[in-house]
């Protein structure tokens, strides 16, 4: 009987502290998943971000393309003409273009490749023409 209390007053310690090892345990694991998922979310942030710049970028690139054709100051009346054909001019040469491949070419991947490159060029030449008419029309407008 004499024993009976240090051995449960033993018993009762190595119980406790075998609850406060498993509570750590439980606590640590509770940790790394949180940093696992603030490391998955900031994977997220930052190609959110770099998509983002890329957008900004593609902009400033598009908009200093519009700039460039009006930084020619004040020309002639011949050379105006001729600035403003160029992009028409362009943008039949590229359908043109694709007319003459896709009527032409007897070989089918080869048809196949080059059209959808000069389909993709022609698209990018009347997106943008159109896209500079639209925004000089919305810029008279203020």
């Amino acid at each position: 009987m004499i024993m009976l209390g240090p051995i449960l007053g033993l018993l009762g310690s190595l119980f406790t502290s075998g609850t406060r090892i498993f509570e750590k345990k439980i606590d640590y694991q509770h940790e790394l998943n949180l940093y696992k998922a603030q490391a998955e979310l900031k994977v997220i942030e930052m190609e959110n971000e770099a998509k983002i710049a890329e957008g900004q970028a593609a902009s400033a690139a598009f908009q200093a393309s519009y700039q460039h054709d009006t930084d020619y100051g004040k020309p002639s009346r011949r050379v105006a003409d001729i600035l403003r054909f160029i992009r028409p001019a362009f943008t039949f040469l590229l359908m043109a273009l694709v007319a003459a491949i896709y009527f032409t070419s007897a070989e089918f991947d080869m048809r196949e490749a080059i059209t959808l490159s000069t389909l993709d060029y022609a698209g990018m030449a009347l997106s943008w023409w159109f896209g500079s008419r639209t925004i000089e029309s919305s810029s008279k407008g203020k």
